[in-house]
C-alpha cells in the first residue's frame, strides 16, 4: 500500500469517526495546549526578570549581614550591627573596586499630606542610590549630600505614591508628615520618581525615600542600616569587586564570612534556575495528560479493530498483507493524535497570549516546545497505536470473515 493511499485511508476513517474521533483525541488537545501555554509563561516571567535585574546593572553589588555561629551559650544572630553608615563611607573610600555605595534601611511608616495618608515602605538612602540603580527623578531632585549633613528631612515620592496622594498635582514643596511608629516627623516633598515598577520581589513606585542620615536619628532611631548597595567600578570585573569586598570586610569585622556579597549575576542565575526547574515540572504534569489520551487512542483504536474485523479479513483474504493492515492502524493512531496535537498547539498559543497579557510577561512560544510537543503527542499516539495495530495484523482470515 503506497503511502498516500495509507494517509487518505487513514484520514477518511478518523473523519468517519466523528465525535468518538474527537474525544479520543481530546486528552492530546489538553496535554499539548498545556505544555505550550505553561512553557510559554515560564518563558516569558524568566525574560521579565532577566530584563528588570539587567536594567539595575550588571556590575550591582549587594552587601548584607550573615548570620554568626552561636557558641558558649550565645545565640546566632546577625551581624546587623556591624552594618553602619560610616562603614560605607569607609568602603567607598579604601575598596578600589567600588565605585559607589549606598546604605539603605528600610522600615513602614505612613505618610501623612494634608487629609490624605498612606501607610508606605520608607527607605533611607543618600545621595549615590539613583545613580547606583540608574533610577532618576521625573519631576524635583534625588537626595543631596547636604539633606544628611542637615539631617533634614527631605522627602522623595515614587510616581504611584505621589498619584495616589497629590493625584495630578505636582507635590515638590509640598510639606508631608512620616508617622514611624508613634514618632512624628515632618518633612517636605523635594521630588518625585520616575515610573520603575516591580524588580526583585520590590515595587519602586510604592517607596518613599528619605536622608538615612535623618532616618535613622530622627526616623528608626538606631544607626544600624539594611545593607549596602554597591556598584563595581567600570574595568573591573564582578569577581574582583566582591573579593576586595569580602577581604575589606574580613579585616574590618575580623573575620570571613560575616557579611554576604552577593552579584546581580548569581541573582539572575538562581533565578532562571528556578523558573526552569519550575516549568520543567509543571511542563511533566501537563505530560501526564498526554499519556492518558494515549491511553484513550488505544481503546479507540482497539474497539475500531473490533469492529472492522470482517473487513480486514476481506483484505486479508483479498492478498493485503499483515504489514499492511498494521500500517494502516498505526497511520490513524498517528492521524489522531497529530491532529489533537495540532488543535492542541493552537489553544495553547491562545492561552499562553491570554495569560501573557495578564501577567504583563513578554509573549513568547519557542520553535522548540512547538516541536517537543508536537512531537512528542504524535509519538504518543503511535506508541499506543502498536498494541491494537498488532492485534489487528494477526487476525487469521477466516476467523475474521465469519465474525459477526
Amino acid at each position: 500500500m503506497r503511502t498516500a493511499e495509507l494517509l487518505r485511508e487513514a484520514w477518511h476513517s478518523v473523519k468517519s469517526g466523528g465525535m468518538r474521533s474527537f474525544l479520543s483525541a481530546l486528552g492530546i488537545v489538553i496535554g499539548v495546549a498545556a505544555v505550550i501555554t505553561l512553557v510559554s509563561v515560564g518563558e516569558g516571567a524568566r525574560l521579565r526578570i532577566t530584563a528588570q535585574l539587567t536594567e539595575l546593572g550588571s556590575n550591582l553589588v549587594t552587601v548584607s549581614p550573615a548570620f554568626r555561629v552561636g557558641s558558649g551559650g550565645r545565640v546566632s544572630a546577625e551581624a546587623t550591627q556591624d552594618l553602619t553608615v560610616d562603614v560605607a563611607a569607609s568602603l567607598r573610600e579604601n575598596v578600589p573596586a567600588v565605585a559607589d555605595v549606598t546604605p539603605v534601611v528600610q522600615t513602614r511608616a505612613t505618610v501623612v499630606a494634608g487629609a490624605s495618608n498612606l501607610n508606605v515602605s520608607v527607605m533611607g538612602v543618600d545621595a549615590y542610590y539613583d545613580s547606583i540603580l540608574n533610577y532618576h527623578p521625573l519631576v524635583g531632585r534625588f537626595i543631596q549630600e547636604r539633606d544628611g549633613q542637615a539631617r533634614s528631612m527631605a522627602v522623595v515620592l515614587g510616581y504611584q505614591v505621589a498619584t495616589q496622594l497629590f493625584g495630578s498635582e505636582v507635590p515638590v514643596g509640598l510639606p508631608v508628615m512620616l508617622v514611624f511608629g508613634g514618632r512624628s516627623v515632618p518633612g517636605v516633598v523635594v521630588g518625585v520618581m520616575e515610573p520603575r515598577g516591580s524588580a526583585f520581589f520590590s515595587n519602586f513606585d510604592n517607596q518613599v525615600y528619605v536622608p538615612i542620615e535623618s532616618m535613622v536619628a530622627r526616623g528608626i532611631v538606631r544607626d544600624r542600616v539594611g545593607q549596602y548597595l554597591a556598584r563595581v567600578r567600570d574595568g573591573v570585573s564582578v569577581e574582583e569587586g566582591i573579593a576586595q569586598i569580602e577581604f575589606f570586610f574580613a579585616r574590618k569585622l575580623g573575620g570571613e564570612g560575616l557579611v554576604n556579597v552577593t552579584s546581580q549575576q548569581a541573582i539572575l542565575s538562581a533565578v532562571n534556575q528556578a523558573t526552569g526547574t519550575m516549568t520543567l515540572l509543571l511542563s511533566a504534569i501537563a505530560g501526564v495528560a498526554l499519556v492518558v489520551g494515549g491511553i484513550g487512542i488505544m481503546n479507540v483504536m482497539l474497539v475500531a479493530v473490533a469492529e472492522r474485523t470482517r473487513e480486514i479479513g476481506v483484505r486479508l483474504a483479498i492478498g493485503a498483507r499483515r504489514r499492511d493492515i498494521a500500517r494502516q492502524f498505526l497511520a490513524e493512531s498517528g492521524a489522531l493524535s497529530l491532529i489533537g496535537g495540532v488543535v492542541g498547539l493552537l489553544v495553547g498559543w491562545f492561552g499562553a497570549w491570554v495569560l501573557s497579557g495578564a501577567l504583563s510577561f513578554p509573549f513568547v512560544v519557542s520553535v522548540q516546545s512547538v516541536i517537543v510537543a508536537i512531537g512528542f503527542s504524535t509519538a504518543v499516539g503511535m506508541i499506543f497505536g502498536l498494541y491494537p495495530a498488532r492485534r489487528a495484523s494477526r487476525l487469521d482470515p477466516v476467523e475474521a470473515l465469519r465474525y459477526e
